[in-house]
């Protein structure tokens, strides 16, 4: 009962969807040395998109972002939004390895890089 999502509707289609929620709630990302934080219970995360197959690369990914960061935003949680993207370095790769988004999403939404590696999943951060 912790965790918040949104739906992404086309009509009465449900198209996409968001997962995200106060860090500390998501343990196996407390847990990771390479996403690690000093004030992750000031923080509030984002760890899962799924877009329908037919509808993605139609900004649905970016519509679900920024309703999450203005939700977090109202709601006077956080200081600041983390996302989890993969760095795929300009390629397209399947669907299956960037469920939690990429890089150019959370950047085109203002997200900053929060750490320091390059490759894989990096942490990025909007503060709010």
């Amino acid at each position: 009962g912790k965790v918040h999502g949104a739906l992404a509707y086309q009509e009465d289609k449900p198209v996409g969807y968001i997962s995200y929620g106060p860090r500390t709630d998501f343990k196996k990302i407390e847990r990771s040395p390479s996403l690690s934080c000093d004030d992750s219970a000031e923080v509030w995360s984002v760890t899962c998109f799924f877009i329908a197959p037919n509808y993605r690369n139609k900004g649905i990914a970016s519509a679900l972002l920024d309703f999450a960061a203005k939700s977090v935003k109202e709601m006077n949680v956080a200081k600041a939004l983390e996302g989890y993207p993969a760095e795929t370095h300009g390629k397209t790769w399947p669907a299956a390895f960037v469920w939690t988004g990429t890089v150019p999403l959370f950047k085109r939404l203002g997200f900053k890089r929060a750490s320091k590696k390059m490759t894989g999943t990096v942490r990025m951060r909007k503060k709010l």
